[in-house]
């Protein structure tokens, strides 16, 4: 059995809840990328927060492509 305990509820967690977010520049003005945020499953805290791996595949792809000019 798993034993990993939230930081803020103590509670074990033997999943997390994973919402999309969008990661921004502190300035607003750079590119947006697609993230993701882990929740505890129990008093919703967010755990951790991270680009989507799959989708910054795509969105790095897609600016090269754009920056190319095609």
């Amino acid at each position: 059995m798993q034993s990993g305990k939230c930081a803020k509820c103590d509670k074990v967690m033997l999943h997390v809840i994973v919402e999309h977010i969008i990661i921004k520049t502190t300035n607003y003005n750079g590119p947006e990328f697609h993230g993701a945020s882990f929740l505890c499953p129990n008093c919703k805290a967010v755990i951790s927060v991270s680009y989507d791996p799959l989708t910054l595949k795509e969105d790095i792809a897609s600016l090269v492509v754009q920056k190319l000019g095609r």
